[in-house]
């Protein structure tokens, strides 16, 4: 069987973080690591939303002290096939998080694939549901990914 391995990791922890969005690039500054929590799935998930859906194990909850901000970061690694594409995303709440409303495209045609993607934002105080979720864009297919490893990392909040 023939394995094509792509990595496209969108933001860099050095020094910061910077998350490329369209032609533009949006920083932001974040301190030191405060939690990291990270979920490793071997099983495989198969899918054939056209909408988005929830990854298993994929969920996570973060409580921000009032008064504070926090920085989180949610990198994803997935082994996928896809008949025609897969994309991905993650939302704080109903919020895109960084790279926003870019094709984060996991898979294209039946070979088996290797991605890699990173996201970030600077959350308020309050209880945030960061969601990592998964479709297949405009058509219905069977696709799957598996196994994947999702890892979500709080951070201090520095600069303006």
């Amino acid at each position: 069987m023939k394995s094509l391995v792509r990595v496209a990791l969108f933001g860099l922890l050095l020094g910061g973080l910077v998350s490329v969005a369209s032609a533009d690039s949006l920083t932001t500054q974040c301190g030191a690591v405060l939690r990291t929590t990270t979920k490793t799935s071997t099983a495989t998930f198969t899918f054939n939303s056209q909408a988005f859906v929830n990854v298993p194990n994929g969920v996570f909850t973060v409580n921000v002290p009032t008064g504070t901000q926090r920085c989180v970061t949610v990198t994803f690694s997935a082994s996928t096939s896809c008949p025609l594409a897969c994309f991905v995303r993650v939302l704080d709440g109903a919020t895109e998080m960084e790279p926003a409303g870019v094709s984060n495209q996991l898979a294209e045609g039946n070979s088996d694939e290797v991605h890699s993607f990173q996201w970030v934002r600077r959350i308020g105080a309050g209880a945030h549901a960061i969601k990592l979720q998964i479709g297949t864009g405009g058509t219905a297919q069977n696709a799957t990914i598996g196994p994947y490893t999702v890892n979500l990392e709080v951070l201090e909040a520095v600069g303006p």
